[in-house]
């Protein structure tokens, strides 16, 4: 069994050596963005010292155990400053390592010791209490706390005695040393530094799109349309909690609904889940009842996840959670009379067409019209460059009111006479 790893052997054993005046402690936190765990060396003291003249501290041998849990498996261990290795064995079981059942220690825990290879680093400049990263790494799940194997823990000893390894966290560097000697290296790390590291899943995170469409744009009044929405969860993570609100113009009556999942009722569809890769589809039958353009609008309005590219319930047309389109029926346009169109007043740079050629000195939100034609706008900041605006038809038409005949009933009567 390679219990070696990267520990020191028997080197600088725990038990008898001596500490440094200027020392060092150890500290792990935890970044959910990153997902990654960094450790990190807070020294007590600040270069240049009596022991290093430099402005740099060097350092020569360093290890860091790590005391975690029993389901915990390290990934992407990088080396920030020094030349760090990825434990080879993880030390604690009994029923793997027989020898430490003999022992006394925290066994709801396993223990790695991560090393530095050989050789000096240059940590940089110290300043007294100010953290210098040393390498990081993340771990396949997250499943509980991670924190540094303190000074005279018990599991210490019993490494030591069961395997002759020494697990304890050390750090030599000049200025832990006295100058133009060649005794025994003093140990300068003396504690770890605040909580242990708590890990936090990651936030999951989808990409809802949402489209609309409806069978027939240019539809009569009187005609049924049909509108339908489809939404799909692009991922990469599943979707909880997802709703979609529809605002249904005036002129569209809905005459029922389908979907392929959830329900829908009172201009909201309440989805639900929605994995990976799935979509849905909300299916409305609707009748025209008015003349004019009718704009159709859906938005997703919930979900339990963060969106990466848009936020639900926010009216923002260019984000891809978000579909409208239209349907046109013919406006009656009678002689000798005018209609006007009007669209938003926050439009700017306004101009009309009418049959695909620009309207001389229509650039105002309100159009009057008095011949017929196809009418058409564009606008600064609308939405008609992503096909969503309709274009405005108006017909020539009989508007008068048909004549009424009242059936007349002529009845004589013969008056009394006179005496």
């Amino acid at each position: 069994m390679a219990l070696a790893g990267s520990l020191l052997l028997g080197a600088f054993s725990s038990f008898a050596q001596e500490l440094s005046t200027n020392q060092v402690k150890y500290q792990i936190t935890f970044d959910q963005a990153t997902q990654a765990y960094t450790v990190w060396v807070i020294p007590q003291y600040n270069t240049p010292n009596a022991n290093n003249p430099s402005t740099d501290e060097m350092g020569s041998t360093a290890q860091v155990t790590l005391k975690i849990p029993k389901d915990f498996v390290m990934k992407n261990l990088t080396s920030i400053r020094g030349s760090w290795r990825k434990p080879l064995t993880i030390l604690g079981n009994p029923a793997v390592q027989t020898k430490y059942a003999n022992y006394t220690y925290d066994k709801n825990f396993y223990y790695c010791s991560v090393g530095k290879e050989p050789g000096e680093t240059n940590y940089g400049q110290f300043k007294a209490n100010t953290p210098v990263a040393l390498f990081s790494f993340q771990a396949e799940a997250c499943t509980g706390r991670v924190e540094i194997l303190e000074k005279g823990d018990p599991f210490i000893e019993a490494a030591f005695k069961a395997y002759s390894l020494n697990v304890e966290c050390s750090f030599y560097s000049r200025s832990g040393q006295q100058s133009g000697g060649n005794g025994q290296p003093t140990e300068q790390f003396v504690q770890m530094l605040g909580p242990a590291a708590q890990c936090q899943e990651a936030p999951k995170k989808i990409d809802l799109v949402l489209t609309t469409s409806l069978d027939n744009k240019l539809p009569a009044v009187g005609d049924n349309v049909k509108i339908t929405v489809v939404i799909k969860n692009n991922g990469p993570d599943d979707a909880t909690g997802v709703e979609v609100k529809d605002a249904m113009p005036s002129g569209l009556e809905v005459m029922g609904s389908t979907s392929t999942q959830g329900s829908y009722s009172n201009g909201t569809w309440v989805i639900g889940s929605l994995p990976v890769g799935d979509s849905v589809v909300l299916t409305l039958t609707t009748k025209v009842v008015a003349t004019g353009v009718q704009y159709y609008v859906a938005e997703v309005s919930k979900a339990d996840q963060e969106d990466i590219n848009s936020t639900p319930d926010n009216g923002i047309p260019d984000e891809d959670d978000y579909g409208q389109t239209c349907a046109g029926a013919p406006i009656l346009l009678c002689a000798g009379q005018a209609i006007e169109l009007s669209i938003a007043s926050t439009y700017t740079n306004v101009q009309w067409f009418r049959n695909g050629t620009p309207v001389t000195g229509a650039n105002s939100t309100i159009l009057k019209v008095t011949a017929p034609g196809t009418y058409t706008f564009t606008a600064a900041n609308a939405g008609c460059s992503t096909g969503a605006c309709c274009p405005i038809i108006v017909e020539e038409g009989n508007c008068c009111p048909a004549e009424i005949c009242v059936p007349v009933t002529i009845k004589r009567v013969r008056t009394a006479a006179k005496k």
